[in-house]
């Protein structure tokens, strides 16, 4: 099942995320993905977790710490990460 996560449409430059459900090996699991522009730079990530679980870290706090990596390796980036919650 598919699942839009609009809250993840404001980072970076331009973003966007979706949770997806699936089966690893029988087991339901969550992949919440996340990705994301910065400059010239692109990034996707995910976070998987156990259906029926919170995910130890969420994806747009990865996101976002990301971001940052993406700032201070990248002259030509905008010098401000995203901060919105």
């Amino acid at each position: 099942k598919y699942k839009s996560l609009p809250d993840l449409n404001n980072l970076a430059q331009s973003s966007t995320g979706f949770s997806l459900d699936a089966s690893i090996q029988e087991t339901p699991v969550n992949f919440d993905v996340v990705s994301f522009r910065r400059s010239s730079v692109g990034v996707m990530t995910a976070v998987v977790y156990l259906t029926g679980n919170k995910p130890s870290v969420s994806v747009k706090d990865v996101a976002t710490k990301l971001d940052g990596r993406v700032l201070q390796v990248s002259p030509s980036s905008t010098k401000e990460p995203s901060t919105s919650q």
